[in-house]
């Protein structure tokens, strides 16, 4: 600042001492250093100019040498050729045929195409610089700006096609066939990348996905090229990145995990060639199979995936996601989809690691519970298959099948103590007494009963026993005696297989629930007149007061009854102990004849009880003469079970000859009783069909009053009392659990 300027503030009033310090110290050196900062900008500012200037004749010297270079190469290869011409002729010419393209050789190509790149990009920089002033200049405002940008994007996004038009980058037929025969036969891994990307951009030919579809430069317009596409990826596409691999097939004998996981693609040195195309194929293969609505187009794909299941190895999350979509096809899809999304399950709980199958049980068994809900004769067919597949996965690993249901029947034992626990709680019987229960302990019992012979499911055997005896005794009340009858059934299963795949067979005390119900005082009363239709009994759970005083239900309840307690004895029919075992039912079916005014009743239990006393004395006369004592367990547990005739034929009991009458008896009226149910359910939607297209309004009310089920009708008239145990809005149906063989 002027020497003016300072003494002007000298005459405002008095300096302080700091600013007359700063005058005499440090004034000059700031105003120094000022001029000289100044004069090292410009400087540096001149030398800046200098090295652009420098950079771009560098920059135009090393392209001088570049395109020396290229016209050397070029000429030495046009040379080639015509060398080539001359000494291979037929070769030359073989080359025209089919690759012409490759002797097109134009020398000044490249140099054409590096100084038209060099001159766009001088324009280019150009455009920028002028596009930059303008702007500094107020000239091009924001929205200016937006749109010429979106030109230029569009110049440099056709930038490099060279002179290619659209319909040259159109997926044809035969350009597709060219890069399946080079995947399949030359294993070109280029081609099957091309063949992933093309795949991947079919699976989402409906997405609106832009992106997706910009990042394969090849279109598909042909609906035939899309399905050669779908068809190669689903079908081949596998088998193309075993041959990369060189994966080895597995062998059907090699059926534990253990095995199975040596052979899984991350074990191959390769695997980092086609991990990534892998992980994006089978990523849109999921995205594909969940956008097909058709069974056919489902079972199709779902059938050609079971050769690259074990392509889900390496990547949890993918099998995760596809696990999940089979499962939701195998509850909810037709019977030919449920088939082969169980088939794909299975195929995944084999042959991927470990870990993997406890998911696949825990979604299979939860799956089933969730369809579980109710049981009538629509629903029958599909119940039993699902209880199958639950029985056939659970026998693919004991050690993980024990830890699963262990928890399961835990948790039924939690909601049975939770019941007990709050005895008048409507909920709480609520979560005990429904058809979700019911078919869960089945289920367990079919697993059971369908593996005796490992030890390790075995074990559960004594806890699923204790938890039927709580059902059963949770609300002891003639209402809920089918339920009770079901229970009962279930028991009986494990103790017929325990009695013959066992050393040591499970000692029931069954029989004391059928005998209960015997003493039912309504089977000696006379009952009230009923003229209605009895319930399916296979479908039902409980009953109201109306139906439990009908002579029909106490009909249907006694030839239950009368089958069960058969059954039991039949699978003690060989025990060294059974004229003990079956003196005090002896008692009571002695009593309940004395008491029984029904002929149909009495008989029953009287061929019942002829059969059982011969039984004894057929027990008891082969016991007469062994020689060993009740010390000696095994030969006690082998008795009569070796027991044939004369030519080799083993003997059967009386009571075994008596129940395999009385089960196919049975089966033969189960099977009439299933197809009338049917062949009601078809008349019922034929009937609303014809309602629909002009029956009158009164005709199909007088049709519904006669179609609703007697037991919706009658549990309105039940009291109070009985309602306590009813469930909330189930329906009173279940699935015939009779034929177990």
């Amino acid at each position: 600042p002027p020497a003016t300027a300072f003494k002007d503030i000298h005459t405002m009033g008095k300096q302080k001492k700091s600013t007359k310090r700063f005058e005499k110290n440090e004034l000059k050196t700031a105003i120094s250093h000022r001029k000289k900062k100044q004069t090292y900008e410009k400087g540096k500012k001149r030398d800046r100019e200098g090295d652009d200037e420098l950079h771009e004749d560098a920059k135009r010297a090393k392209l001088l040498k570049e395109k020396s270079v290229k016209q050397s190469q070029a000429a030495a290869h046009k040379q080639e050729l015509e060398e080539l011409k001359e000494s291979q002729k037929e070769f030359f010419e073989y080359l025209q045929s089919e690759t012409p393209e490759l002797l097109d050789f134009d020398a000044n190509d490249d140099l054409s195409d590096h100084s038209e790149e060099e001159n766009e990009d001088d324009d280019d920089s150009d455009e920028d610089a002028e596009r930059a002033a303008m702007r500094e200049a107020g000239l091009l405002d924001d929205d200016d700006a937006m749109e010429v940008d979106q030109e230029e994007g569009k110049k440099k996004q056709q930038k490099g096609k060279k002179g290619k038009t659209e319909e040259d980058y159109i997926l044809t037929k035969m350009l597709f066939s060219r890069w399946r025969a080079a995947a399949v036969n030359d294993a070109s891994l280029a081609a099957t990348q091309k063949l992933v990307k093309a795949f991947q951009v079919a699976a989402h030919v409906n997405d609106a996905e832009e992106d997706l579809k910009n990042s394969f430069k090849y279109k598909i317009l042909d609906g035939q090229v899309f399905n050669d596409v779908i068809m190669f990826a689903v079908r081949e596409l596998g088998a193309v990145f075993d041959t990369h691999l060189n994966r080895p097939e597995v062998t059907e004998e090699e059926e534990n995990n253990q095995a199975r996981a040596n052979f899984l693609p991350n074990k191959f040195p390769r695997w980092r060639k086609v991990k990534l195309l892998v992980k994006t194929y089978l990523s849109n293969l999921i995205h594909f199979a969940n956008t097909l609505t058709e069974p056919k187009m489902l079972t199709f794909l779902l059938q050609s995936t079971q050769n690259a299941i074990h392509y889900f190895g390496p990547f949890p999350g993918l099998s995760k996601l596809f696990l999940r979509f089979l499962l939701d096809k195998w509850g909810s899809g037709e019977e030919a989809v449920r088939i082969v999304a169980f088939l794909n399950i299975r195929e995944m709980a084999l042959r991927l690691p470990y870990p993997f199958i406890n998911g696949c049980l825990k979604g299979l068994y939860l799956t089933y519970v969730r369809n579980a809900k109710f049981a009538n004769s629509q629903t029958a067919g599909l119940l039993m298959f699902m209880e199958n597949c639950v029985i056939e996965l659970y026998g693919l690993d004991f050690g993980a099948s024990y830890q699963h249901a262990f928890v399961y029947i835990r948790q039924l034992a939690v909601h049975l103590r939770i019941a007990y626990s709050k005895h008048k709680s409507k909920e709480a019987h609520a979560s005990v007494y429904n058809w979700q229960t019911i078919h869960s302990i089945r289920v367990w019992a079919r697993v059971l009963a369908a593996y005796p012979r490992q030890e390790k499911l075995w074990l559960l055997a004594f806890p699923l026993i204790q938890l039927v005896h709580g059902v059963i005794s949770l609300v002891p009340t003639a209402r809920h005696f089918p339920l009770r009858l079901h229970c009962v059934s279930y028991l009986l299963l494990l103790a017929e297989k325990s009695a013959t795949n066992t050393e040591l067979p499970i000692m029931l005390n069954s029989v004391s629930t059928l005998l209960e119900i015997l003493e039912y005082p309504a089977f000696f009363k006379k009952p009230p007149p009923y003229s209605g239709k009895p319930p399916s009994f296979a479908y039902t759970l409980r009953v109201s007061d109306k139906m439990l005083n009908s002579r029909v239900f106490q009909k249907m309840v006694m030839l239950e009854a009368h089958h069960l307690l058969a059954q039991y004895f039949c699978i003690y029919s060989r025990s060294i102990a059974f004229p003990e075992l079956v003196l005090p039912a002896t008692v009571a079916m002695k009593r309940f004849l004395k008491k029984s005014r029904v002929p149909l009743f009495s008989n029953k239990i009287r061929s019942l009880l002829d059969v059982m006393n011969r039984s004894s004395q057929y027990v008891a006369a082969k016991r007469n003469m062994v020689s060993f004592g009740p010390a000696d367990h095994k030969k006690v547990a082998n008795f009569l079970k070796a027991d044939s005739g004369a030519k080799g034929v083993k003997t059967l009991t009386p009571l075994e000859k008596y129940f395999a009458d009385l089960r196919e008896a049975k089966h033969h009226i189960d099977k009439m009783a299933l197809k009338s149910a049917q062949q009601t359910h078809e008349g019922a939607e034929s009937d609303a069909e014809e309602s629909e297209s002009g029956m009158s309004v009164e005709d199909s009310g007088d049709e519904e009053a006669e179609e609703v089920p007697l037991q919706e009708s009658s549990d309105e008239e039940s009291s109070e009392e009985d309602e306590e145990f009813e469930d909330k809005g189930d329906a009173i149906k279940a699935f015939s659990f009779d034929n177990f063989d």
